[in-house]
């Protein structure tokens, strides 16, 4: 049988960008935090990127439970259509029968309770672990099956089957972290520099295209060279990036009357920061930079923005968690005393399908409105 992958490869599109950046910011600072170990007393649930993870179970007909996982997600065999999903917790099927949860956390030794404890070392019962939202009780399953409601067999497979990938996690837990609290001032132009992406198909107005390119919605065209306010010369984001940097365009005009200075940067691998709880790596796609002038010095605000896709907002919901912490418990810290204040902000994601109510009041109130 002839080998497709080489043709596959040869109908990709490699697209070399050049992002090149203006001047007017450099003299800019920008605040970003660091991570630190955390003693193992001070952790008190999963890491939110396996506690949020949405995981997904397909139960194959006339095989055990364990069979069924096997033949789905090992041996990639393909199972009759026409099934129906339900979305289920672990808290939800410890409530319809404790033993079926229970059962399937005993199959691995790692979920024994003394080694449980030394990984977590707050927990007080197996039980607890079990149900409660910061371990396993929130863990969500999408469970396919032909029953409208799943029988025993089917949840204990389900159950068996997540709890070994959250075992694996577990298991390979070396150090935990969380990141600091404190931000340190960098100089913009030791952060961010010119340079030339590859994009591989880059194609449809989407990743690797230009924001001013035919392909992408009139609504979102814009000649980024010309507009002082975005720093980079072009934008080749995802569409759900072009969308985001067409509205706030919209809000330039407004923003202009209250602000002496306005930027907003893509992060493309320049920058990142860690999350508070658990010291895990973030690149927010954007920044913004809002100045405001005083009597004695200036009002800076850095406010990092997150565009994401509707399919990604459950499995990143740590991410906008950390952005909306970022107002009340992210400190500034410069190296040399001065006259100026610094403010560090996240904003919810921007996301056209759910999330613009809540962005676009953030927005009106940097304006005022």
């Amino acid at each position: 049988m002839p080998d497709t992958r080489w043709r596959e490869l040869s109908d990709y599109r490699i697209e070399m960008a050049k992002e090149t950046l203006k001047t007017a910011v450099i003299l800019y600072k920008i605040f970003l935090n660091d991570r630190e170990v955390k003693d193992r007393k001070d952790v008190c649930g999963l890491n939110p990127t396996v506690r949020d993870t949405v995981y997904r179970f397909k139960a194959a007909a006339g095989v055990s439970g364990v069979d069924a996982v096997m033949a789905e997600y090992i041996q990639g065999t393909d199972i009759t259509s026409d099934l129906k999903t339900v979305h289920m917790k672990i808290k939800e099927i410890a409530a319809i029968n404790y033993a079926i949860v229970n059962k399937a956390l005993m199959k691995y030794p790692i979920y024994k309770f003394n080694t449980l404890r030394s990984y977590f070392p707050n927990i007080t019962s197996t039980r607890q672990f079990i149900t409660d939202d910061e371990y396993l009780g929130a863990v969500r399953i999408d469970i396919q099956s032909k029953d409208e409601h799943p029988a025993i067999g089917t949840l204990y497979a389900a159950a068996f089957y997540v709890l070994g990938i959250i075992a694996s996690s577990i298991s390979g837990i070396e150090e935990t972290y969380r990141g600091t609290k404190t931000f340190k001032a960098m100089s913009i132009k030791d952060v961010f520099r010119n340079k030339t992406v590859n994009y591989t198909n880059p194609h449809d107005g989407g990743i690797g295209i230009s924001q001013n390119d035919t392909s992408v919605n009139s609504y979102w065209k814009i000649d980024l060279s010309t507009e002082e306010w975005f720093v980079y010369t072009d934008n080749y984001g995802t569409s759900e990036e072009k969308a985001f940097v067409a509205f706030f365009s919209g809000y330039v005009a407004d923003l202009r009357k209250i602000y002496s200075h306005i930027y907003l940067v893509r992060n493309e691998r320049a920058f990142h920061i860690y999350s508070f709880e658990d010291g895990e790596r973030f690149e927010p796609d954007y920044v913004l930079f809002l100045q405001r002038d005083k009597a004695d010095g200036f009002e800076q605000l850095q406010i990092f923005i997150e565009p994401k896709g509707t399919q990604l907002l459950e499995k990143d919901a740590w991410k906008e968690k950390f952005l909306l912490q970022l107002k009340t418990e992210a400190v500034p810290i410069t190296i040399f005393v001065d006259d100026n204040d610094y403010k560090i902000w996240g904003f919810h994601f921007f996301n056209q399908d759910k999330r613009m109510k809540e962005f676009d009041s953030e927005f009106t109130a940097l304006i005022g409105k």
